[in-house]
């Protein structure tokens, strides 16, 4: 059994199993992140209780999407006696990519929000950037920077570039976050696609800037039985910007 980080918000009789995106510490959420994690998944506990389950801590240096999979294959092989609904947004998306194509019979109903099967060739640029910054003691200034690309709507760049450096706490240790990075650059998951046999929902929005929309559809086309669904005019992080539809498309989806 591989232990991981995770918080539960317990509801239905379902379990969906929510693998988010980068962050700078691979720990669970508590306090006020843990209260505004409760509110996030609202919708979703009429059906399901909900866990948002986080990288393992201490990863080595060179470990890859599909090595991290592999950990959350142990982890749900220990605690669920079935295949479980799956959503991963962003670099969590990538790692669910692998979990629904080399576990298969662990995933029940798979979304992927805001992600696709490799990175875009600007993102790659700025994910390097951050890296580097990270290495040298700035890793809440390099995670600022990413979150200036994100959609979180009309007024949060300006936010962002005001408080973001502010609000973001530099982490005591920055060695999982570079490690995730790198996993992140290293993504290219184009020949593992075909193999996933879940039902599908690819979400995102077409202003996407770490997964364009041609990578979107690419993604979508190369999973046998997957549904795509793109934003248009919508940057990267689709379900917070528009979070009613958003829960509605996937709510329906997996009610299926």
């Amino acid at each position: 059994m591989v232990e991981l980080p995770y918080a539960r918000i317990s509801g239905g009789p379902g379990t969906l199993v929510v693998l988010e995106g980068l962050s700078l510490e691979n720990k669970a959420p508590s306090g006020r992140a843990l209260r505004l994690l409760r509110w996030a998944y609202k919708r979703y506990t009429n059906d399901y209780s909900v866990y948002q389950v986080a990288r393992r801590p201490g990863v080595p240096a060179g470990y890859t999407t599909r090595d991290m999979a592999d950990d959350y294959a142990r982890w749900l092989q220990g605690r669920f006696g079935g295949p479980v609904d799956v959503i991963g947004f962003s670099s969590g998306g990538e790692v669910a990519q692998y979990l629904a194509a080399d576990h298969g019979e662990l995933v029940g109903r798979l979304v992927l929000s805001d992600t696709g099967c490799r990175l875009g060739k600007d993102a790659k640029a700025l994910l390097r950037a951050a890296r580097d910054k990270a290495a040298m003691g700035r890793a809440a200034e390099a995670q600022a920077d990413i979150a200036n690309q994100m959609d979180f709507g009309r007024f949060a760049p300006g936010l962002v570039k005001l408080l973001g450096k502010r609000l973001i706490r530099e982490p005591g240790d920055a060695s999982d976050y570079i490690a995730a990075i790198e996993a992140d650059l290293g993504h290219d998951a184009t020949d593992a696609l075909p193999e996933i046999v879940a039902p599908t929902l690819v979400v995102a929005g077409s202003r996407d800037f770490f997964f364009p929309e041609p990578i979107l559809r690419e993604t979508a086309e190369r999973i046998p039985h997957a549904t795509l669904r793109i934003y248009d005019g919508v940057g990267h992080a689709v379900g917070k910007t528009h979070k009613r539809r958003f829960e509605t498309e996937v709510l329906g989806f997996l009610r299926g």
